[in-house]
């Protein structure tokens, strides 16, 4: 097939020839390109995979191009191409273009091929076009293709843990010992599939191939290996601890069995060979790293230490080397390396950034001596920095010129350098906090990168982080030691450098940490907050806590205070389902602006802004001023009572006896499950007859055990509301149930309560002010509780208006738990619109206010922190109606008619939508047009002509008004504003949540800044 043809076929599925996510054969790919390396070996005309060409979504090459040339005939030879593919894990499609058709052909070995396309089938938004992977709509017709659980670095990992776990349980090596003996498995395999350890190698030598050792059962044999290897590499890794001997030398039969079944890629759990055999000639070097993960399990419980992914550490890394003319001439620390995955993704861009420059692949020596100026690392564990040092080792052999490769396997030339005891330290030499870590306290590094320990010791446990704070006279909150490493980073950075650390999320958005908050931006100017709280359960593996990533300089000494107009960047990126297919994407629509000054004040709006705007920070501040719930406890607006029920056990205090609580009936909270407000008597039972003592039991408890109260399950709520009921009857309940108590004549207010606790303003107040809700727990707290807004009627605004809602809520309520128990389900769902209006109207919450809440609750709430991958394909994802576009319009042109009243402008907005027809990666383009007012119009075309709407998208590219990254995806294109002549557009996906009506709100204010000029920065941001 011929080069021309090829072309076509790229031309006609949208794969743009001037694009830079295109990369061909004989293209110069690897220059600043974050996967070059990975590019080359796929492009390579002379290698063992020899795509025609490879297109990138995002930077992560995801679509290898091949010509038939007989491939589609020779299945060995294709399956071979996809199990090295597998290997490098990141392309997940390959499509091989024929004289008439493309064949799709999934990388996964247990993925189906997909049907050839016909040329006249073929268009920009067909299937498997660019548009069709580059929106994600492919994943939902071939989620088979992205399981997480079949790429090779989910494989390896839980192969690496279960070859552990035999190897302890049926060889009787300790977990040291296992841990050893797989890590050199891993090592030295890599040296024979990378050919550096060869048969000229071995031949002269004198030692055999490991596999073939492993075999023999050649406990002599593997140790000659080893030690020969130890002698030519200067492998750290490759050594036994001081005074142990060499794990190999007593292995049995059975560790030789299963060492021999790791190396053959089978599955080690199942004992079948279902996926690609792994190949460490393209397994990548950060993926290897990733095996402290895997060997420290245990270690990391307790050091609060999880593996940093793969694209976590991409994309940190481009935070971090962002603007850097010159990597080279940084000097990089990691004060906590872990398996060295940051600083093995940072050597490994400083190479490709210098042999880009050169033009050609630098000598070992020459990588060397880079490696050793550019990085450096420590850590309290040793087994982190024999990690990290192996890591790293493996980035200096990637690649090599023949002549390094022949000089190592003649045992010529340079060696590997002795990392540990020069660049990177362990022990008391390693940690963070200690007079001994000499690369801490001294400001030489221009770049500190870290994922530290996330670890909050226990009573009066003491941590080096510990003293090193009270040394300094302060205290860090929680004594979380992740925030002792955000301040200790200060004293190891020269003027000029930076920092960017992966720290809990708690750090920032947590009440609590305010006074870390405040204390860290006055020392630090931040430049970006990426918070990834959204995608706790789908980033890290184990970790049960959300991250951010922060992007700081040093405020000089002498600065004083924060400037007014000082503002950082503020990224909230959502769970999207091109996290399935290994891309991290970071798009338009989250990003917003913040105030410095206000966060170091108060860090309340960094959870209002997770999921809302302005508007919603505007109202979430006008609901606090009214009151909060916990008001009507501490005597403000009354004496109510907010507090469990009776705990059974507690061992720190003294048992009492039930006898009281056997007297009265018992609310099980197995009852409170339901969607009713009220509690039907008839439920409830006997005390527990076996529970004949309880703890804590004193007359305010009793207290709440009768009269009129609301209680409610102290559990999980995955859609966030409150499980209110009301209840007048006497009975008791465990410490798994909250109550609100009220004296008699409250009644009716706890009616009202109850039906305000279950309302959407209540649900949509969490999600906007509760930061656990949104990155750690699904649940409502009694904390969470007493925040509430709230006011009695005595201290509202409108008092008469207010009784008179409180009475009919009151009554509704009534009506409710009078009807007979089958009725009342019915006549509970007929009311609750009355009553969800009525909330509203106490509240005084306008038409746009209740529009947000109620978006909030119907289209977010569901789609927030997906548990799964296979939960990804939320609501929020799906493809936008005709309607929801209409809807976006006419409030994208109220919110105008509102900023050109505030403004005192003139003018009328016509506002249109034109969206691309039917196919693949839709998206549509936005107009605002400056009209008189009788031509004032909303315009929504769902099938225009797509020459049109490209045409628009075309102008606006050759008059370079389109960043550069959205030219290339013009899916991360919903916050771009472009003005041209009286009129603004904006490109938008089709996906929902880009036609929220709070992205009308967003989208308004964007136009209205880039009107007056502020834009700019904006518009540069976004490139």
């Amino acid at each position: 097939m011929t080069a021309n043809a090829s072309d076509q076929w790229l031309e006609k599925l949208g794969y743009d020839n001037g694009s830079p996510s295109l990369h061909r054969a004989g293209d110069d790919v690897r220059s600043q390109h974050r996967y070059g390396p990975e590019l080359d070996v796929l492009l390579d005309i002379d290698g063992p995979i020899r795509a025609h060409a490879v297109f990138d979504v995002d930077g992560v090459p995801t679509v290898c191009f091949f010509k038939d040339e007989g491939l589609l005939g020779d299945g060995a030879r294709l399956d071979e191409i996809r199990r090295r593919i597998w290997n490098q894990n990141l392309v997940s499609i390959i499509l091989i273009l024929g004289p008439k058709t493309v064949t799709p052909v999934p990388v996964s070995r247990r993925a189906s091929v997909g049907a050839p396309i016909a040329a006249s089938a073929a268009s920009p938004h067909a299937s498997f076009s660019a548009a069709d992977v580059q929106s994600g709509d492919i994943y939902a017709r071939h989620r088979d293709w992205f399981q997480r659980e079949e790429r090779v670095d989910s494989y390896l990992l839980r192969n690496l843990n279960e070859t552990v776990r035999q190897l302890v349980r049926r060889a009787g090596l300790s977990d040291e010992q296992a841990q050893q003996l797989v890590g050199q498995l891993l090592f030295v395999s890599y040296l024979e599939d990378r050919g550096i350890v060869s048969e000229t190698y071995r031949r002269e030598r004198k030692v055999t191939r490991l596999g073939d050792l492993i075999a023999r059962r050649d406990h002599g044999g593997i140790l000659r290996l080893l030690k020969q290897l130890k002698t030519d590499f200067n492998g750290d890794f490759l050594e036994p601890a001081a005074g142990e001997d060499p794990v190999w030398r007593d292995l049995d039969a059975s560790g030789f069995e299963v060492a021999e079944r790791f190396l053959s890629g089978e599955n080690m759990a199942s004992g079948q060979h279902r996926l690609w055999g792994y190949d460490f000639s393209f397994l990548p070097v950060e993926l290897i790293s990733g095996i402290y993960e895997s060997f420290l399990r245990d270690e990391q419980d307790e050091l609060g230490a999880y593996y940093t992914p793969r694209n976590l550490a991409n994309m940190v890394i481009d935070q971090a080397l962002g603007v850097c003319e010159d990597p080279s001439k940084e000097r990089i620390y990691d004060g906590a390396c872990g398996s060295g995955i940051l600083l093995t993704t940072a050597f490994r861009r400083i190479l490709n950034h210098v042999e880009a420059k050169r033009g050609e692949l630098l000598p070992l020596g020459e990588r060397i001596a880079l490696l050793q100026s550019c990085i450096f690392g420590s850590d309290v564990s040793k087994a982190s920095c024999q990690m990290t040092a192996f890591s790293l080792y493996l980035s200096l052999l990637e690649r090599l010129q023949p002549a390094d490769l022949a000089q190592l396997q003649r045992g010529q030339g340079v060696k590997l350098p002795k990392l540990r005891g020069s660049n990177l330290f362990s022990g008391a030499a390693g940690d963070f906090f200690e007079s001994k870590n000499r690369f801490a306290s001294k400001p030489s590094f221009s770049i500190f990168i870290c994922n530290p320990p996330w670890k909050e010791p226990k009573g009066e446990d003491q941590s080096t982080a510990d003293a090193w704070t009270q040394s300094r006279g302060g205290a860090v909150v929680r004594r979380q030691m992740a925030a002792a490493f955000a301040l200790r980073a200060l004293d190891c950075l020269r003027p000029g450098g930076k920092m960017c650390l992966i720290l809990p999320v708690s750090l920032f958005l947590a009440a609590t940490s305010q006074p870390f908050v405040a204390e860290w931006l006055a020392r630090v100017r931040l430049h970006r907050l990426i918070n990834f709280g959204d995608l706790r359960d789908l980033l890290f593996d184990r970790a049960h806590h959300a991250c951010v990533v922060a992007l700081a300089v040093p405020r000089a000494p002498e600065a004083q205070f924060i400037p007014v107009a000082e503002q950082f960047e503020y990224w909230v990126p959502k769970a999207d389902i091109s996290l399935a297919m290994g891309r991290l994407t970071l798009r338009g629509e989250d990003r917003q602006w913040v105030q410095s000054q206000r966060i170091a004040s108060s860090n309340q709006a960094l959870t209002t802004l997770s999921w809302g705007g302005p508007a919603d920070l505007a109202l979430c501040a006008r609901l606090r001023l009214l009151g909060r719930l916990d008001d009507m406890t501490n005597g403000r607006f009354g004496s109510w009572q907010i507090r469990k029920g009776v705990h059974f056990k507690d061992a720190s205090r003294t048992a009492q006896k039930a006898t009281k609580l056997q007297a009265m009936s018992y609310l099980p909270v197995q009852i409170l499950q339901g969607s009713l407000p009220v509690v039907e008597e008839a439920l409830l039972g006997a005390f527990p007859r076996e529970q004949k003592t309880v703890v804590g039991l004193d007359d305010g408890l009793l207290r709440v055990f009768r009269g009129p109260r609301v209680v409610f399950p102290d559990g999980p709520s995955p859609v966030l509301e409150v499980r209110a009921h009301f209840i007048e009857a006497q009975a008791s309940f465990s410490s798994s149930i909250g109550v609100v108590s009220g004296p008699d004549e409250d009644a009716d207010l706890l009616r009202f309560l109850a039906v305000y606790l279950r309302s959407d303003l209540v649900s949509y107040f969490v999600v906007m002010s509760q930061y656990s809700v949104l990155v750690a727990q699904d649940r409502i707290t009694l904390k969470d509780m007493r925040s509430l807004p709230f006011v009695p009627p005595s201290h509202h605004p409108n008092p008469e208006r207010a009784r008179a809602i409180v009475k009919e809520a009151a009554d509704a309520i009534k009506d409710v738990h009078d009807r007979d128990v089958f009725e009342q389900e019915d006549r509970f769902r007929q009311l609750r619109p009355k009553l969800q209006k009525l909330i509203f109207q106490y509240f005084g919450l306008s038409a746009v206010e209740i529009s947000l809440v109620q978006e909030l609750v119907r289209d977010v709430i569901p789609s927030i922190q997906p548990r799964s991958f296979g939960a990804l394909s939320t609501d929020l994802q799906r493809e936008a109606t005709t309607s929801h576009l209409s809807d976006y319009a006419k409030a994208l042109r109220t919110e105008l008619e509102a900023w050109r009243k505030a403004t005192s402008g003139q003018g009328q907005f016509d506002v249109s939508v034109q969206a691309t027809a039917v196919g693949q990666g839709r998206f549509a383009v936005v107009r605002v047009d400056l009209v008189p007012e009788a031509n004032r119009q909303v315009m929504v075309a769902d099938a225009m002509s797509e020459d049109a709407i490209r045409a628009t998208v075309r102008m606006l590219q050759e008059r370079q008004l389109l960043p550069l990254q959205v030219t290339t995806n013009i899916f991360l294109a919903a916050d771009v504003v472009i003005l041209m002549d009286s009129s603004a557009y904006m490109v938008k996906p089709m996906q929902r949540r880009a036609w929220l009506r709070r992205s009308a709100l967003q989208d308004a204010q964007r136009i209205v800044e880039a009107a007056r000029g502020a834009g700019d920065q904006t518009r540069a941001e976004a490139a």
